[in-house]
């Protein structure tokens, strides 16, 4: 009895629940919630009396939240309408959250008494179903308790090393909850970042097996019955379908790996949201991080290049780690001095190195080649016919399509995140050439052609490359990974992360690689009289670095297609795809123009390094039409960057397009009918429009 003299007989939950499905009395509802709120809290507090209350603010959260996301499934008892009770839902959580709830959620969470064993996560899934069912006023409310009550410190220590594996989980699905729908991301200073990225990637290493055998002891069997149940709920997230009615296996075996995964890509996901906060985090703040703690490197790639779990092929933790990993060492595509002189800026000189950093710590670029190796020794097809027969088993084969869709989109994101680590790899100091002689071949074969989306729609069921490598084609057709945000007080958006699409970066890192390889007196005169590997070349298992595949790379007929195909059909049409979207989209045609002129870049300063002699002499016209397509990528990029008002940005482009036009032969640019005069006097003029 509390000091009001209600007992506990008369605040129980099923109580409550009566009051408030009873409009006549729900005024007696919110008089006795501060009431029962007290009671949980105290330390004579009935183990019943808890688990009624925090089982029930956890059930009910969860059918409101399912209820929004899916108000005409087989969750709601009407199928037309969400209906009154989805209405009566909603106000019940929101009397709850008004009255403190996420408070007392947190406050129980941290007990430690063992009869409590249960409450205390149970807490933690009710908070993160909160989270995730408030409206817009709800969330900032949220955000303000949990930083008065330091919520976000105890979450981070419970994920850390709490001694339930379900609290453990729950956690991080709170942080992730937190940083995806409250604004708590802007709260966070750059420790607490660098902490979460921390403990998250430690929590994803551990795996399965510490887990399963705690769980094996007696005083743990009673976490196996939650693990199980909601492992089965985990699957079906977002799933327009009800899991008690599938067909499902029961053993721990074939369950916990499902629930850990689910688990561990919501605390990357996490990681992922503390860095779209409402301004852009910045280079020099990812060098802090990766400075003080360099381990967090090799965890994103040993996430990134772990093999796939044949328990659970529908995991996407090597995508999220290896989008983590470019945004932490993302490079301005814009650094080549040629191109827009910011080499001297801190953030530039703070991105290199990072960079120098991932490449100087142990085996780093041995995990990234096994991540791309990884990629190509998966078997797509047989993946994707594992998953179909999966999903036919629980009988709802309908979702498994969709499951093999979201695994392409993995694949593909994979792959090109490595080929742009791969790129900011040809930047690093003291890069051996054994190195490069490995990269040769994978940028080789990132120049091939992606299918055209249209022809690649047409698969068929039946067909091997089926819908699986027709999504993995889409996503390196396009734009594998676009992390796009709004200005804070601004309809106007940035990008924090733009990778170009496979057609852009394959060349490009190729030429980058043959570069690199000259400077170490590996030219392609080298190249080709070469008669063995060195002998530290580090012999991959799926991508063997042969000689024979390196001489056909390096045969001028190879070499002069690969440059006339990358000035004349890809630099073009990336200039098209810009132009499209600089009326509509600036922020987006901005980056389609700078990652043009990279390739552009990239292109000529292999040309010029190569001197134009060792067998592609007869290509000298095209490496002129690759300045020029130089000069336009680089002027459009300034009306891009003014349409956004980004005025120094465009002044940079601007500068750089008149300094590629006064490098370039006159008598070489009117061979192929380009008006060099002209290319100066537009960019001059856009230089006097935005005022020296």
């Amino acid at each position: 009895m509390d000091r009001d003299g209600y007992g506990e007989s008369e605040l129980d939950f099923q109580l409550f629940t009566i009051f408030w499905e009873s409009e006549t009395l729900r005024d007696r509802f919110e008089m006795l919630l501060p009431h029962a709120f007290q009671r949980l809290l105290s330390s004579d507090v009935s183990d019943s009396f808890l688990n009624h209350w925090i089982n029930g603010i956890k059930y009910k959260s969860l059918e409101c939240l399912m209820k929004e996301i899916h108000p005409k499934s087989s969750h709601s008892s009407n199928k037309n309408t969400p209906g009154p009770i989805s209405t009566s839902l909603t106000e019940m959580v929101a009397m709850l959250l008004k009255n403190g709830v996420i408070s007392l959620l947190l406050d129980i969470s941290r007990l430690k008494i063992h009869q409590h064993h249960a409450a205390s996560y149970v807490a933690l899934e009710g908070f993160a179903y909160l989270c995730r069912c408030a409206d817009q006023t709800q969330v900032k409310a949220i955000c303000r308790e949990v930083v008065s009550k330091n919520g976000f410190r105890q979450l981070l220590e419970d994920l850390k090393d709490s001694p339930k594996f379900p609290q453990r989980a729950y956690a991080g699905k709170c942080i992730e909850m937190l940083l995806r729908h409250t604004p708590l991301a802007d709260e966070l200073d750059i420790s607490q970042i660098r902490d979460l990225f921390q403990t998250a990637t430690m929590y994803c290493i551990e795996g399965c097996e510490p887990i399963y055998r705690a769980l094996q002891t007696p005083e743990n069997s009673y976490m196996d019955e939650t693990i199980t149940y909601n492992g089965h709920i985990e699957r079906f997230a977002g799933k327009p379908c009800d899991f008690k009615k599938a067909n499902l296996p029961t053993t721990l075996a074939h369950v916990l790996p499902v629930w850990l995964r689910v688990q561990q890509d919501s605390i990357l996901v996490a990681c992922t949201a503390a860095l779209w906060r409402g301004k852009a985090i910045t280079r020099r703040e990812c060098l802090l991080i990766v400075k003080q703690k360099p381990e967090i490197l090799s965890r994103l790639l040993l996430i990134t290049s772990s093999p796939r779990s044949r328990l659970d092929l529908e995991s996407w933790s090597d995508m999220i780690a290896a989008r983590l990993l470019c945004q932490l060492m993302h490079l301005p595509l814009t650094m080549n001095s040629s191109q827009y002189d910011i080499q001297r800026q801190p953030e530039t000189r703070a991105a290199v190195e990072c960079n120098q950093i991932l490449f100087d710590h142990p085996n780093s670029a041995l995990l990234l080649i096994g991540a791309w190796n990884r990629i190509l020794s998966e078997n797509p097809y047989q993946y994707k016919m594992d998953i179909l027969e999966q999903w036919k088993i629980r009988k709802y084969p309908e979702l498994g399509r969709g499951s093999t869709i979201e695994l392409g989109q993995a694949r593909g994101t994979v792959r090109i995140c490595m080929l742009r680590l791969f790129s900011n790899f040809t930047l690093a100091v003291g890069a051996p050439t054994p190195f490069f002689l490995v990269l040769l071949p994978i940028a080789y074969s990132a120049c091939y052609r992606v299918p055209d989306r249209a022809k690649v729609s047409r698969a068929s069921e039946e067909d091997p490359e089926g819908y699986l490598i027709r999504c993995e084609y889409e996503e390196r057709h396009i734009v594998a990974v676009k992390i796009r945000q709004h200005k804070p007080g601004s309809k106007e958006t940035f990008f924090q992360l733009y990778i170009q699409q496979e057609t852009i970066i394959g060349p490009t890192l190729l030429f980058q690689v043959l570069a690199r390889l000259s400077d170490c007196g590996y030219g392609l005169r080298e190249l080709r009289r070469m008669k063995k590997m060195p002998d530290d070349t580090p012999m991959m298992d799926t991508q063997p670095t042969h000689l024979a595949h390196i001489h056909q790379i390096v045969d001028p007929k190879v070499i002069g297609k690969l440059i006339r195909l990358s000035v004349k059909r890809r630099l073009v049409a990336q200039r098209e795809k810009g132009a499209f979207y600089l009326v509509k989209d600036p922020a987006l045609a901005k980056e389609i123009y700078i990652s043009g002129s990279h390739l552009a870049n990239a292109v000529i300063d292999f040309g010029l390094r190569n001197q134009l002699t060792e067998g592609v002499a007869e290509n000298t016209d095209t490496l002129v039409q690759a300045q020029q397509e130089l000069v336009f990528h680089l002027g459009n990029a300034c009306e891009a960057a003014a349409k956004m008002g980004d005025i120094t940005g465009a002044k940079g482009f601007a500068q750089a397009a008149l300094r590629q036009c006064n490098s370039v032969v006159p008598d070489a640019a009117m061979a192929i009918g380009w008006d060099l005069k002209s290319s100066k006097e537009k960019n001059q003029r856009r230089l006097d429009r935005l005022g020296r």
